[in-house]
């Protein structure tokens, strides 16, 4: 018996070697083949603008913004806002920054109602391009960050319908994950 627990210990110090070698190993190729590869450079970062996308707001609060380019000079940005962030009136707005630089007047397009009596707040919204066209906004509902879920609105129409944003999104699901 005490020769069994002998050699378990002496495998168990061979396999933590043998371990350590590799990770070592692994780090010296590491090393060499990414040999002249410049991490620390980055993209040139530039201010195109600073602006407002609204004056006024039909909400007291908003932050979590998300820009997309959805083309030549056209932009998308959606946010929450409510009376406070966590509140059940926190909705998700969007607005568009069409070719001559003007931004169109926010719209809600995520409100967090469940049912007649039950709504939550809606949470850090994303805006998402696909290579087919369609954008995808992402966003949490729920009482708090520990019990939101993941949803997504997809618009088949660039975001707009005849000049305007589209309030109605043709689908909707939701979308359950780790991911906070």
């Amino acid at each position: 018996m005490n020769t069994n627990k002998f050699n378990d210990i002496k495998m168990e110090k061979d396999l933590s070697k043998i371990l350590k070698l590799h990770f070592l190993f692994l780090m010296i190729f590491l090393s060499v083949t990414m040999e002249g590869q410049n991490f620390a450079k980055r993209p040139k970062i530039e201010i195109l603008t600073s602006e407002f996308i609204f004056d006024q707001a039909p909400f007291s609060e908003c932050h979590a913004s998300t820009l997309l380019e959805t083309g030549k000079n056209k932009i998308l940005s959606a946010w929450f806002g409510g009376t406070r962030e966590g509140n059940n009136d926190v909705c998700i707005y969007l607005a568009e920054k069409d070719k001559k630089g003007k931004w169109s007047t926010p719209v809600k397009v995520a409100d967090g109602i469940v049912n007649d009596s039950l709504q939550y707040p809606c949470w850090n919204p994303v805006l998402y391009k696909k290579s087919n066209g369609n954008i995808v906004l992402f966003y949490k509902i729920g009482p708090n960050p520990r019990q939101w879920w993941g949803m997504y609105k997809i618009s088949f129409d660039n975001g707009k319908k005849a000049g305007r944003i589209r309030l109605n999104y043709r689908t909707e699901c939701s979308v359950r994950s780790k991911i906070k």
